[in-house]
């Protein structure tokens, strides 16, 4: 089929299958991503935006633009980040994780346009890509791949396209290429702070094309980015001049020591498999293929390797196209996507502190593919010596790079999904779980503007809005204290929840009897403290009725079978010790089950628990089996089922509630 077509159709018909095949092994390689957790400010913040604005009556536009301004108002100057409040406002997890990967994929491509632009070769262009695998090392900390809005993806991708489009300029592309290179290099700055010394990535674009001899030249077409940076620097100290600085990330700190040690840091934490290497995380090789599952890694590294000997092949066979100005621009600006975003993370207090050898910041992620230009124009380098050393044996290096680098591929496919793994025990899991009840409708009996008293283990999405996003419901949650964010995502103390209750005694509550408060929770509003986010604060009004709305316990958690189960209880009673929860006792409950395997499908077992008198004391243990219960719905997933009250000899002591693994036989 391919003889009847000309050299130059085969090519191209040969180039699209290359690129199809290394974009295939990036994503088979970041697949697991897809299922990692919300993680960071996306997990307790940006991820129940929807829930903010259905919450408090407002709308996207409006929270857009006030948190554009309290970012001003917090001494940040880079507006333009606000692109990733219509990514949550209409996103659910799976379509947020997707257009990560897509971006992921769509910076691999441009990197190889960058490569392809510098050395004037497709085949090392696709080697380039090839190699991108090894710089997405994913880590337990601010992850730029698995959290964080995709923001070093857009980052990457405007800086490739200034970089990209300048030289095209220089080379008589007309005034559009450089209008281009300008308008994503400033994008790129009001975007996020660490790439401020980027401008120099044009200054060495520059000098390649004209030489030392042509100053002048140099200065007058990376003036615009200069002037750029010069003046977005000057507009952010201005902003941080007059403005109160919250947060840590951005306090400067010049200690000399602390930032040579920090950049150090930084600089390492790009290089593949520092992470592993510096983490002990390779001791754990085993534990790491075991999680992925051994034929998966052996699937992903085998991949790589076919992949590279058919790239490689391509690749040696233009190495007359790299001349040596092409190498050396590909290692300059190699080296320049590698340092240069460390020394504005270095400056940073916070990184100072808690940057380590393998584990850094966001902009590491950028920093890789500077890694992979300069590594690759090592290999273009040695390229000729292999080929004449291998004379008779050449498919021996090639095979050698694939076997090595299939290898090294599987072990880091293997790590980021351990990685993973462990996030989702804690974060992806419950969080789903929990989902899912809501979904089954367990808060279904909760009237509005009750109170939700959260149980632990404490969970930062465990909020207002995260509760109005999926249920409608405005709900004064309750939680115990435990992170510091909690009273700007709108949760209440038990003690300031329940004032207005009648209390036996000092942290004992009773709401079998009426609220003595004048005042009643009535719901949110949305205001802006110079923190750069959305803050809640819980609304009170006079007694309008005495409509009974109910405290209402929720207790859930997940085994690492997949058994899950979670509890709302109407609470009788309640009592607290320095806001932390001590006893409850309920006279409704309800209970949603998920069971892993043949449990799902046939019953949820027999639940158990304890009675509890007035005094919290439980007493006695019930067995209540499946068929004693009211199915009130079903997911597929689990059931949710009500305790009848003719089952309620007396209050049930909520914690308590378990569910044994038996089935109707």
């Amino acid at each position: 089929m391919l003889n009847v077509l000309g050299p130059s159709m085969r090519t191209k018909l040969s180039n699209a299958c290359l690129v199809l095949l290394v974009i295939a092994v990036n994503a088979v390689a970041l697949v697991p991503v897809i299922q990692s957790p919300y993680l960071g400010d996306d997990s307790w913040r940006e991820s129940t935006l929807s829930g903010v604005a259905r919450l408090t009556g407002t709308n996207l536009f409006d929270l857009s633009w006030n948190t554009v301004k309290d970012f001003t108002r917090s001494g940040r100057w880079y507006p333009l980040v606000i692109y990733y409040y219509p990514i949550f406002y209409y996103l659910d997890h799976f379509q947020y994780k997707l257009l990560i990967l897509c971006l992921v994929l769509v910076n691999v491509l441009l990197f190889g346009w960058l490569v392809r632009t510098i050395t004037s070769s497709t085949g090392w262009a696709l080697a380039a890509m090839a190699l991108s695998p090894f710089v997405l090392q994913l880590r337990f900390y601010h992850d730029p791949v698995m959290s964080y809005y995709g923001l070093m993806q857009i980052e990457l991708a405007l800086l490739v396209l200034s970089v990209g489009w300048f030289p095209a300029y220089l080379r008589g592309g007309g005034r559009r290429l450089l209008a281009g290179s300008i308008v994503s290099y400033t994008a790129c700055l009001l975007i996020y702070e660490a790439f401020y010394l980027f401008w120099l990535v044009h200054v060495l674009v520059a000098l390649i094309h004209f030489g030392w001899k042509r100053l002048r030249d140099v200065m007058r077409t990376i003036a615009p980015f200069f002037l750029i940076t010069l003046v977005n620097g000057l507009i952010a100290v201005f902003v941080r001049a007059v403005n109160t600085v919250y947060y840590e990330g951005v306090d400067a700190r010049f200690a000399a020591v602390d930032w040579a040690l920090a950049f150090a840091e930084q600089v390492f934490s790009a290089v593949p498999f520092s992470y592993v290497l510096a983490s002990d995380a390779i001791r754990n090789a085993r534990e790491a293929a075991e999680a992925s599952s051994v034929w998966s890694t052996l699937f992903v590294g085998a991949l790589w390797a076919g992949v590279w000997w058919l790239v490689w092949r391509r690749a040696r066979a233009e190495t007359s196209v790299m001349r040596e100005k092409s190498l050396h621009a590909l290692v300059l600006v190699g080296l320049a996507f590698w340092v240069l975003p460390a020394p504005v993370v270095a400056l940073s207090a916070k990184y100072q502190r808690e940057l380590t050898w393998g584990l850094g910041y966001l902009p590491a992620y950028v920093s890789g593919f500077g890694v992979i230009m300069t590594a690759l124009a090592g290999l273009a380098a040695i390229s000729p010596w292999l080929r004449r050393s291998a004379a008779r044996l050449s498919w021996a290096p090639v095979l050698g790079m694939a076997v090595v680098g299939g290898v090294l591929c599987g072990f880091n496919y293997a790590n980021n999904r351990t990685v993973v793994e462990r996030y989702n025990f804690v974060e992806y899991r419950p969080r789903k779980f929990i989902e899912d009840a809501l979904a089954t409708g367990i808060l279904r009996a909760v009237p509005d503007r009750s109170v939700l008293v959260c149980d632990e283990p404490l969970r930062g999405w465990d909020n207002p809005a995260f509760f109005c996003q999926h249920t409608g419901l405005t709900l004064q949650v309750v939680k115990q204290p435990g992170f510091w964010f909690d009273s700007e995502l709108g949760n209440s103390t038990i003690t300031t929840a329940l004032e207005g209750f009648a209390a036996r005694e000092p942290g004992t509550y009773d709401f079998s009897a009426p609220e003595s408060s004048g005042r009643v929770f009535s719901g949110y509003k949305v205001y802006f403290e110079g923190r750069g986010w959305p803050l809640l604060i819980p609304v009170t009004s006079p007694r309008a009725s005495t409509a009974d709305r109910g405290v209402f316990l929720l207790s859930y958690r997940i085994g690492t079978d997949g058994t899950g189960i979670a509890v709302l209880a109407r609470l009788t009673a309640l009592k607290a010790d320095h806001n932390c929860l001590v006893a409850a006792s309920a006279d409704r409950v309800w209970i949603y089950v998920a069971q892993s395997g043949k449990l799902a499908e046939e019953n949820a077992g027999v639940v158990t628990g304890s009675w509890n008198d007035g005094a919290f004391k439980s007493f006695g243990s019930f067995n209540f089996h499946e068929r004693n219960l009211v199915m009130v719905a079903s997911n597929g997933a689990g059931k949710l089922f009500m305790v009848p009250t003719r089952l309620m000899e007396h209050a049930i002591d909520p914690r308590s509630i378990g569910v044994s693994r038996r089935s109707n036989g």
